[in-house]
């Protein structure tokens, strides 16, 4: 009987995890979700976290109001990266325990 080598062994171990475990490489930044600048991401962004969750924005300026709602949520810039976020930042009630951190904000809007 003919043996694969252990490596192709443990390249298909690693590659099988990366697709069984969507987020894994994200998790270990300390990032559950990460949007890239476009029309609204940071909010679709925020809507997309459940509670105990970290958000984090790809480097770049987003140029839209962002309202939390939801409580013990993270927004914050991915590792290394900066992030600008024009426009209105608004935590509302009932988010209690949510931590914005990292975000260069310019509330500059059309309002």
């Amino acid at each position: 009987m003919r043996r694969a080598p252990i490596s192709s062994f443990l390249l298909g171990a690693v590659l099988a995890a990366a697709f069984l475990a969507p987020g894994t490489a994200s998790a270990s930044s300390g990032c559950d979700r990460t949007a890239s600048p476009g029309p609204d991401a940071a909010q679709r962004l925020v809507d997309s976290l459940s509670a105990g969750q970290t958000g984090c924005l790809r480097a770049g300026t987003y140029s839209e109001d962002v309202t939390v709602s939801r409580p013990r949520t993270s927004l914050r810039p991915s590792p290394g990266e900066r992030v600008t976020l024009v426009g209105r930042l608004r935590v509302a009630q009932g988010a209690d325990k949510t931590t914005v951190e990292g975000l260069r904000l310019n509330g500059r809007n059309a309002g």
